[in-house]
């Protein structure tokens, strides 16, 4: 099963420290995974006290996008193969939306 954009996600996720398997949600486009074989993906957290910040957002619609708690998107993003991810649900709108807006204030070629 091809992950699309908007797709929550199993991975096993590089860290800072270690890898362990973690949730993520897919970042890159359809045109994107057309003409390459990894995926851009962002990291999801259920530590949500850190989440209070412009770069990072906390679900609204959780349980919809098929997560067991509470859950915040952070703006740490990665490349990975695409055949190692492990589709469990998607955003919903509202959530896709909040996720849009934290990525346009990480990544920015304005300054």
């Amino acid at each position: 099963m091809t992950s699309k954009t908007g797709d929550v996600v199993i991975v096993r996720f590089p860290g800072a420290e270690t890898t362990k398997t973690r949730t993520a949600v897919v970042l890159s486009s359809r045109l994107y995974h057309e003409y390459r074989p990894d995926a851009i993906i962002g990291l999801l957290t259920t530590k949500n006290g850190d989440s209070i910040t412009p770069t990072n957002y906390v679900f609204k619609d959780w349980e919809v996008a098929g997560l067991h708690q509470p859950t915040a998107f952070h703006a740490y993003v990665v490349t990975v193969e695409k055949q190692i991810l492990h589709s469990i649900g998607r955003l919903s709108e509202r959530d896709r939306r909040g996720i849009l807006m934290c990525v346009n204030q990480a990544i920015s070629f304005d300054g």
